[in-house]
């Protein structure tokens, strides 16, 4: 027994390192695998989507969308109430299935060839400050309610992983969070210019403006 013990701390310790390595590289075969995904024919599969969380970050970012053009608090709250939109014409649960229609056609649209995809955390930090942050410059002051959502979204995303795809044509960040069990899901998908600095109102291939 003497004899066996090393080589049993051994390999629990290979094992421990090679679950570590696996479980860094989760994100980016998740990424790729969504990518493959909206490549299908069938698109997004609702288990690679978080559907409850794109449709609050979607409703966040819609709500600063409209305070470009106006301040006023019933229209600004009917959005964050999902009120405002064209997935008014969809019932509830009929909402998810257009959100990942709208993310399969927006994906294909923005990238093509061959891809590769790595973490990015800066990115995805960036991206949650910025949907999480008071109004901008042109933009109305916000209702208490949708910065007390902003800031639920913020502790609810900041255990979130980000991923990067580079594509020959084309990148995107992804937002992840943990799923039931130990599966990542898509929280989140957007333009790493903007999350990094550039100008201009966020869009997601999640958002109903994107046809």
């Amino acid at each position: 027994m003497r004899r066996a013990l090393p080589y049993l701390i051994l390999l629990l310790s290979a094992a421990g390192s090679f679950a570590a390595v696996w479980w860094r590289a989760q994100p980016v075969r998740v990424a790729l695998r969504v990518l493959e995904a909206a490549r299908s024919e069938a698109g997004l599969d609702e288990v690679l989507v978080d559907a409850e969380l794109v449709e609050r970050v979607r409703r966040v970012e819609l709500v600063r969308r409209m305070s470009l053009d106006t301040g006023a608090r019933d229209k600004l709250l009917g959005a964050l109430a999902g009120d405002v939109g064209p997935d008014r014409q969809y019932p509830p649960a009929e909402r998810p299935l257009r959100q990942r229609e709208r993310a399969t056609r927006g994906l294909r649209a923005r990238l093509s060839g061959a891809c590769t995809a790595e973490r990015w955390p800066e990115g995805g930090a960036a991206w949650v400050a910025r949907i999480t942050s008071s109004a901008g410059p042109g933009q109305s002051p916000l209702p208490d309610e949708v910065v007390a959502e902003q800031r639920a979204l913020r502790d609810r995303l900041s255990s979130a992983t980000s991923v990067r795809v580079r594509c020959e044509r084309g990148e995107v960040g992804m937002l992840m969070v943990r799923g039931p069990g130990l599966g990542l899901r898509v929280a989140e998908i957007f333009e790493p210019r903007r999350a990094t600095g550039g100008v201009g109102i966020e869009t997601s291939p999640f958002d109903p403006a994107m046809k």
